[in-house]
């Protein structure tokens, strides 16, 4: 099931596109176990907050 952001973009775009492609490609869910153990880091440190670890690897995935 998508999420709300997902559906909207999926709305917007067309389920044609290729990031909603990318997107139903896998659960995305299972990566974030994987990522909790690499990036353990949970305290902010020097007041920043850190990113989501799953969003990052989606991002990083679409900037290849």
């Amino acid at each position: 099931m998508l999420g709300f952001s997902a559906s909207m973009i999926e709305s917007r775009l067309g389920r044609d596109h290729y990031l909603v492609k990318v997107w139903r490609l896998s659960d995305w869910d299972c990566f974030a176990v994987i990522l909790k153990d690499v990036y353990a880091r949970r305290a902010p440190v020097g007041g920043v907050v850190s990113y989501d670890p799953p969003k990052m690897f989606r991002a990083m995935i679409l900037q290849a």
